[in-house]
C-alpha cells in the first residue's frame, strides 16, 4: 500500500479550521487620526488648489486678451448712466476728498 492519500480520503485537520473568522477590529487612535486626516485635511487642501486653479486660469486669461474675462464682477460696476469723479476711496464706500492727514 502507499502512504498517498486517496480521493475518498478525508482533507488533513489542518486546512479545517472551527475557529471563527474576526472581520471588525475596533478603532485605534491611529485610524482615527488617518480617517480624520483623510475626511477633513484634504477636503481644504483640495478647495485650495481649485481656488488657486481658478485665480491662475482667470490671470491667464485676462493677461493674454481672451475675450469675456472681466477684472471685476458686474456686481461692483458702476449703475448705467453714472460716471466715477475721479475721487479717491478708502474702500469703505467714502471718498477721501475733504479729510485732513491725522
Amino acid at each position: 500500500m502507499s502512504a498517498e492519500p486517496t480521493p475518498s480520503s478525508p482533507p488533513p485537520s489542518s486546512t479545517t479550521s472551527s475557529s471563527p473568522v474576526i472581520l471588525y477590529k475596533p478603532p485605534t487612535i491611529q485610524k482615527l487620526i488617518r480617517t480624520a486626516a483623510i475626511n477633513l485635511v484634504l477636503p481644504f487642501i483640495n478647495g485650495l488648489m481649485l481656488g488657486f486653479g481658478e485665480l491662475f486660469a482667470h490671470e491667464l486669461a485676462f493677461r493674454w486678451g481672451w475675450g469675456g474675462t472681466r477684472v471685476f464682477p458686474t456686481s461692483r460696476a458702476a449703475a448705467p448712466g453714472v460716471e466715477g469723479r475721479g475721487e479717491v476711496h478708502d474702500g469703505r464706500g467714502r471718498g477721501m476728498k475733504g479729510r485732513g492727514r491725522g
